[in-house]
């Protein structure tokens, strides 16, 4: 019987094994779809707690801003900073530079009602605070509209991949005392959640899973399609090979109860009555 190529017994099993890469690509398209719903899922779940963090500084910020304890709002921030996950946690003014690192606020607050000392204890004064991720065409939209609608996006940073939440701080009427009125906005809070660590992490599990489980199947279909249909067929093939040469005694030993032993039986009956043939010819 001719080979086939490469590591195949047959051409038979060439095609058979050709079906079963047809469905471990099939099975490769769902691997990506999987990876693609877990990152999405993923990503839902950041933007919910980017969200969630968000309304929660910008409530405890104005608490803090009304009861006078603009200190505590610049402690709040400075301790969210450290969170896990968290890359980017700062409020940007509308001129982008990052609030609570220099003194500026306080002093344009002092030209409008008194200060209170505890505001510039430990108080950072940076020259020129340039906030981070300000360069994003995104954050630059968001910072022209003046609106107040949250903004979300996808960037890389320093080679991770971060997702991005902006919230913009309106400049409400009972800001007015401290902050003047001539703006729309105070400024944009941005709070950027790293999940390169955790989208690789799906990709990898998903992975690894998967190409074991191909493995798997793979080897099972094989050695499966092997002893059910292969190896019948080729002891069949052999029988035949030697019935055309005149052996007639080889029995068929198949029994697999399906359609190969119908070939097989109907093979064998074909074997009986050639041998009878045989054997009558030589009695003439």
């Amino acid at each position: 019987m001719a080979r086939g190529i490469l590591w195949f017994k047959s051409r038979l099993e060439m095609k058979l094994f050709s079906i079963i890469i047809v469905i471990v690509a099939g099975f490769a398209a769902l691997i990506f779809l999987t990876i693609q719903k877990e990152t999405d899922d993923l990503l839902k779940k950041t933007k919910e707690q980017a969200s969630f963090l968000s309304s929660s500084v910008i409530t405890s910020l104005q608490k803090d801003m009304m009861e006078g304890r603009a200190d505590m709002a610049r402690w709040l921030i400075e301790d969210l900073k450290t969170m896990k996950g968290v890359e980017r946690l700062q409020i940007i003014r509308t001129d982008s530079t990052e609030a609570f690192q220099d003194l500026r606020t306080i002093r344009d607050v002092e030209k409008r009602t008194a200060i209170k000392k505890e505001w510039l204890e430990n108080h950072p004064d940076r020259a020129n605070p340039i906030a981070k991720g300000i360069d994003n065409p995104l954050f630059k939209d968001t910072l022209k509209k003046g609106t107040t609608e949250a903004v979300e996006y996808n960037e890389r940073v320093e080679g991770k991949e971060v997702f991005t939440y902006l919230k913009p701080i309106a400049n409400e009427p009972r800001c007015f005392g401290c902050h003047g009125s001539d703006k729309n906005l105070r400024g944009i809070l941005m709070v950027s959640i790293a999940v390169d660590k955790d989208i690789q992490s799906i990709r990898w599990y998903v992975i690894i899973t998967s190409v074991i489980t191909v493995l798997i199947v793979i080897t099972f279909m094989r050695t499966l399609i092997n002893n059910i249909i292969l190896k019948p067929i080729t002891h069949l093939v052999d029988v035949v090979d030697k019935i055309s040469m005149g052996e007639t005694d080889k029995k068929i030993d198949i029994s697999s109860n399906d359609e190969i032993q119908d070939l097989a039986d109907a093979i064998d009956r074909l074997r009986i009555s050639m041998k009878m043939a045989i054997e009558k010819l030589y009695k003439r």
